[in-house]
């Protein structure tokens, strides 16, 4: 068994729900034009990963297309509830406040 600990130690990542896989996208475009690694999971029913709970989106506070950015460490950087209008820009931003340049 997987625990989403197991993610986080590469570098940033992106944790949604299937249904904001834009943020993954988003996140992944955002990071490279940055230099900056970072890995993107879908976790759920038809996601990268499957969760038998059901329960973790609760527990990272995110809605219907929200997504989260977490730091290496393990601590969530930034999250959004929902989904975005213009979610590579808002992810941009996430990450320029972040990442120590």
């Amino acid at each position: 068994m997987l625990s989403t600990l197991d993610l986080f130690e590469r570098g940033f990542t992106v944790l949604t729900r299937p249904d904001g896989k834009v943020w993954a996208k988003a996140g992944r475009r955002v990071a490279e034009g940055l230099g900056i690694p970072l890995a993107a999971f879908a976790i759920g029913p038809g996601g990268d990963f499957e969760e038998p709970e059901g329960r973790w989106a609760d527990l990272y506070g995110l809605g219907a297309g929200g997504a989260v950015l977490v730091r290496p460490d393990g601590h969530v950087a930034w999250r959004s509830r929902g989904s975005a209008i213009e979610p590579e820009s808002v992810m941009r931003t996430a990450l320029t406040k972040v990442v120590p340049r």
